[in-house]
């Protein structure tokens, strides 16, 4: 297994999109891929289609301690 992590604190630098699309190439190639969204804007989240109004539970939820 390995980790990958697209980190800048610069906003506005293709870290989203460059960990979506590095993402979408190792899964055509046969790769396992869990993609972990820690924007607070959740770019990476809408860039893969998902609404962030239709989400429940966040990453703030799961490091917050809150109960799911």
């Amino acid at each position: 297994m390995s980790v990958i992590a697209f980190v800048n604190q610069k906003g506005g630098v293709g870290k989203s999109t460059t960990a979506i699309n590095t993402g979408a190439y190792l899964v055509v190639h046969g790769k396992k891929v869990l993609l972990i969204d820690m924007d607070p804007q959740s770019n990476a989240t809408t860039g893969l289609g998902f609404r962030p109004e239709n989400i429940k539970q966040s990453i703030y939820d799961g490091l917050s301690g809150k109960p799911f």
